[in-house]
């Protein structure tokens, strides 16, 4: 033969030939056979075989992801004219196929499926076994001897470690929500945008609250040169407050848009109050839960919308104020 070659798809000593790890045979007959030829692989002493010469199976595309034709070398392999899947003989360490036409100078190529396990040491090593292509009254034509080495168990593998480490960003587009004069019939509203991104399998969290006014729990729009407030009103029972006209009136709503990743975004009903401008939820002192993620999040907003009114007897004045506090964290 003028090249040959016995690919063991796993080295590993004592490892079966299987449909996602065979062995490769490669023969370039240098001498054509016009008719019915076969092909005999002498494997090397310490290969040990099925009893059941039909369990060595021949095919061309196997699984593990394998296939003929296929390049070897760089050279285009054919697939082996074999006659059956089968081999048609196994005496000791020599196994048989039966084929049909050679061409000479054409690189064949086949999978040995099953019935043939490695050497189980690495003591024999190189293990060579010879290569033979047979007439039809099995006289041998061309013959070539190969060379094997098996290894320890694992040795033919790389193991690839590799982590990615835990992100979170979290952005305020504004610090300052300016409502302007209030209205004792309808409400002002005004908005500031947050964006959060995380790599975090559980997802993320955000909280608010707020910390104007002297009320004990709520927080408020407070003027400082009258004393005088604007209270969030209601508690925190996830449900939303509706403006009544003429009211003192001070809650947030958030609406929330999910661009990409695996999680699942969900309001807080007590801010889930739509975008009417005319229901909000309770400011508190505390943190409060806005919004939440299920999972990963790659540019997700939270719009979060003050909305705000004045009863007739608030005093007049320029400077009333609160400061959100607003506060995100992944679920690692």
């Amino acid at each position: 033969m003028t090249a040959a070659s016995m690919v063991l798809y796993r080295m590993a000593v004592s490892r079966a030939a299987s449909t996602t790890d065979p062995i490769l045979i490669i023969a370039k007959p240098a001498t054509a056979i016009a008719t019915k030829s076969s092909i005999k692989i002498s494997f090397a002493p310490n290969f040990s075989f099925a009893t059941n010469a039909t369990l060595i199976l021949a095919t061309t595309s196997p699984g593990g992801g394998i296939a003929i034709p296929m390049t070897f070398q760089n050279q285009i392999v054919s697939t082996f004219p074999l006659v059956s899947a089968s081999a048609i003989s196994l005496s000791g360490t020599d196994v048989s196929f039966t084929a049909g036409a050679l061409g000479a100078g054409t690189l064949y190529g086949f999978f040995i499926t099953a019935g043939v396990t490695n050497p189980a040491t690495t003591a024999g090593n190189p293990y060579v076994s010879t290569i033979t292509t047979q007439d039809s009254v099995l006289a041998a034509v061309d013959s070539s001897r190969v060379a094997t080495n098996v290894v320890v168990s694992g040795g033919d593998q790389v193991v690839v470690t590799a982590s990615v480490p835990p992100t979170f960003s979290f952005a305020l587009g504004s610090n300052t929500i300016a409502l302007g004069d209030l209205s004792t019939s309808s409400t002002k509203n005004g908005n500031v945008v947050t964006t959060i991104s995380t790599n975090a399998n559980n997802g993320y969290v955000m909280w608010l609250r707020g910390s104007g006014g002297s009320d004990a729990t709520n927080a408020s729009l407070a003027s400082a040169g009258v004393s005088d407030t604007v209270l969030s009103q209601g508690t925190i029972d996830n449900t939303c407050t509706s403006y009544v006209s003429g009211t003192a009136y001070y809650q947030l709503t958030a609406t929330f848009t999910h661009t990409a990743g695996n999680g699942t975004i969900s309001t807080n009903p007590e801010y889930g109050c739509g975008s009417s401008n005319t229901s909000g939820g309770t400011i508190t002192k505390l943190y409060q839960e806005v919004e939440r993620s299920s999972g990963t999040a790659s540019g997700d907003t939270v719009t979060l919308t003050a909305l705000a009114a004045a009863a007739s007897l608030n005093k007049a004045a320029t400077d009333y104020t609160d400061t959100w506090t607003v506060i995100g964290a992944g679920n690692f």
